[in-house]
Parts: C-alpha cells; sequence; structure tokens
C-alpha cells in the first residue's frame, strides 16, 4: 500500500519503529505525540519565546526552525536527531510520546 494512503496512527507506528525505543509506538502514546505535534506546528510559524497550552505558560525548548524540520520530517515519516527535541516539547507538557 502506499504510504499516502496510511492512517496517521500507522505512520506513527512506523515512525516509532525508526525512532527505535524513543516512541512508543501505542496507541496512548499515539495521542499524546497528536498533541506534541500541534503545539510543534503552532511553534514552527511563531518566534514568541513562551506558549500555552492547557492555560498554562510555558517557555519554548526549541525554535521556529527546528519546528519546521521535526514537522517536516514527520511528513515523509523520517526520524532523525532533530525530531528527538520532540521529545523535550512532550516531557515539558506532561506527555508521553
Amino acid at each position: 500500500m502506499e504510504q499516502t494512503r496510511w492512517s496517521e496512527y500507522s505512520r506513527y507506528l512506523v515512525l516509532s519503529d525508526k525512532a527505535g525505543h524513543k516512541l512508543r509506538g501505542n496507541y496512548y502514546s499515539y495521542q499524546d505525540y497528536q498533541v506534541v505535534r500541534s503545539v510543534i506546528e503552532r511553534l514552527s510559524i511563531t518566534d514568541n519565546t513562551t506558549y500555552t497550552y492547557d492555560d498554562t505558560i510555558y517557555n519554548r525548548k526549541i525554535t521556529s526552525t527546528e519546528a519546521k524540520s521535526i514537522i517536516n520530517n514527520l511528513e515523509i515519516g523520517k526520524w532523525t536527531k532533530i525530531n528527538e527535541k520532540m521529545l523535550l516539547v512532550g516531557n515539558q507538557l506532561g506527555l508521553r510520546v
């Protein structure tokens, strides 16, 4: 089956396989991954030093350039060192990806 026809969950599972043991690869972690991804998408379009999630203000851990690189890698299903920075955002939010 072509990769363009995969579900988002299927893409996450393949990405978790490529990431080694850095992503958990279960449905609960996938739900947290979706939240972290949406936060990173917001971070990619702004240069503010802080952001809000769930009515809490956080200092940003990644730059907008890093966030754009992470989103681009996630779109094509590629895991690189820069993607590990999404784990920083997840830990900051208290989410397990």
